[in-house]
Parts: C-alpha cells; structure tokens; sequence
C-alpha cells in the first residue's frame, strides 16, 4: 500500500472537487476531502483500515486509544477470543453470570466509551485534577464534565454543567472542585500534548489522560474479557479498524490513499449536492469497487474462509453449533 499525504494528491483531487473544482489552497478542498475519507472509512472493512496492536491488559479490562475505533478481532495469549455484543449479558438463555463461563468460551464485551484512557482511580470519594502542559497553552480551557465526591453532577455556575480549567503556559493546573468521575472533556488544539491526572488529598498523581494537540472531544472505547478478570496481566493483539481522524495540513498522511476511489467519493459528494440522488449512488459504488479491486491486490493471494463459525454461537433456545 503506497503511503499518500494530503500534500500529494491536494492539487488531484481539486480538479474534480465541486462545481469547477478547487485550488488546492482553498480550505473548502480539505473539507470535501475528509468528509470522502469519512465515508470510505465507513463503507466497509478494507486492509487499508485495518491495523495489528499489541496491549497489556490488567484483569481483563482494557481502553483502546484515539486513533482505534473497534476490534475487529482479537487473540488473548495466543488463543482467539470471540467478540459478544450487548445482548449477552441481558438475555436468560446468555451466559448472565459472567463468573461461570466455561473456559473454552474466551470472549470480549464492549463497555461504554469513556474520554480519559486509564480508569478514575476509586481509593478515595474524590480527587482533584491536575493539567499539565509543556507549552504556552494559557489562551485555551479545558473543559470537563463529571460527578463531585458525592456523585452529584457538578456545576460551575447556574445551570452550567462542568468545569472550566485554564491552560497554564508550560506548567500546572489544579483544580479545588474534586471528581469522582469524568464523563466529558472538550478540549482545544494545543500546540503540544497535555496530561491529566487525579490528585488524592497527599497530592499524589496518578496519570489518567495524556492528549494530543488534535484532540478536541476524545473519547475512547473500552472492552472487557471476563476470563482474565483475576488472571493479572496478559498480553492481547488485536486487528483494530481505524478511527477517522480529519486532515490538517499537508503532511497528514491519509487513511485511505487510492486515488480513484476518492475522486469518485467526491463526485458523489458533489452529485447529492446537486440532488442528483442516482449520480451519488453511482459514484458511491464505483469509490467502493475501486477500493476492493485495491483490496484484493493488496492481499495477493491470500486464502479467506467463506463461512466462519465459532464457539458459542447458537440460535434462540437451541444448543449451541460448536
């Protein structure tokens, strides 16, 4: 797969991009671009998207990073692990007792999504936050929005849910007000990365977040193996899908780099536009097609399984197939 930055097809693409197309300065070429990668990125599962990780994971929980959107697969300590969805757990003929699975049923379940990427610490009812910056950063707020030391959501003024927190130039921030929780953080562009932490009352840190310049609302999906739930530290690889994250200068390298089919993404943009509802579906196809003819050469020949099954599946009241 040949690595493409946006510097390197920003003049192709704009020839086709609205109306008569765009200059490659115009800033609305970037916006039609991103929102084709969006698309693409959401169509389907292509190679293109798809990346290997290794995690460290402690008692089975574990939060997946900005830059991932979903597993697509994973292996616990070389074994396969099978993903459930939601339902497992709230149906009578699930496993609901997560405590007696069976050994040979090594599963993952999704977890709500959280913004910080180390779970709040839960030793004491509240910790104050601690901001760090490495740079001057004092012209933006960070703002957060969780529960105080009680569980009440927190207020910083009449009807004005959350807490605003000054950026220091190159410094900290603490706050007074304590969080039992977080549950929303908006964020600025910074010029370099900051770090959060919670601060118990003998002010030791403890690291919850580090964000990166680009992160404005993070959020981060979390998944849990309730075999290794007292099994320690273990080893997990993933396929992960990536996460849409938009272009901003020219050196951003692009998630999807086929140039056919982004041109295609865009005429289609540009057809719905219009309210041409057949052109759009016709170039939407045609941007698909071009990314599995890339797909398939990328695999080579590589040999996949028609039909896939695993243990555990079953139908309604029924045993399970394997």
């Amino acid at each position: 797969m040949v690595k493409r930055t946006y510097g390197d097809l920003k003049s192709r693409l704009g020839r086709v991009a609205g109306v008569n197309g765009f200059l490659s300065t115009d800033e609305r070429l970037k916006e039609r671009v991103n929102d084709a990668i969006e698309d693409m990125m959401e169509a389907d599962d292509f190679p293109f998207v798809i990346d290997f990780y290794k995690f460290t994971v402690e008692n089975g929980s574990f939060i997946l990073p900005n830059h991932i959107d979903r597993i697509v697969g994973a292996n616990v300590d070389g074994k396969a692990a099978h993903y459930r969805s939601a339902w497992y757990e709230y149906i009578d003929t699930a496993y609901v007792d997560l405590d007696d699975l069976p050994d040979r049923d090594l599963i993952y379940l999704e977890r709500n999504e959280t913004p910080i990427q180390i779970p709040f610490p839960s030793q004491f009812d509240g910790y104050r936050l601690k901001v760090t910056t490495i740079s001057d950063e004092s012209a933006g707020t960070l703002h957060v929005r969780g529960l105080d030391e009680n569980g009440s959501t927190i207020y910083s003024g009449t009807n004005t849910e959350g807490l605003d927190i000054a950026l220091a130039n190159s410094g900290d921030t603490i706050t007074t007000q304590k969080f039992s929780n977080i549950e929303a953080v908006i964020k600025p562009k910074t010029n370099k990365p900051i770090k959060v932490y919670a601060r118990d009352d003998s002010d030791n840190d403890t690291l919850i977040a580090e964000y990166t310049p680009k992160d404005t609302t993070p959020s981060y999906r979390q998944y849990f193996i309730p075999a290794l739930e007292t099994q320690g530290t273990n080893v997990v690889n993933i396929r992960g899908k990536r996460r849409f994250i938009p272009v901003d200068t020219d050196n951003d390298t692009l998630a999807i780099t086929n140039y056919q089919a982004l041109r295609n993404m865009l005429i289609s943009h540009h057809k719905g536009e219009v309210q041409d509802a057949v052109g759009a579906q016709t170039y939407y196809q045609l941007a698909r097609e071009k990314m599995w003819q890339a797909s398939k050469s990328y695999r080579g020949k590589a040999k996949v399984p028609a039909v896939v099954s695993e243990i555990g599946t079953g139908t309604g009241d029924f045993n399970t197939i394997i």
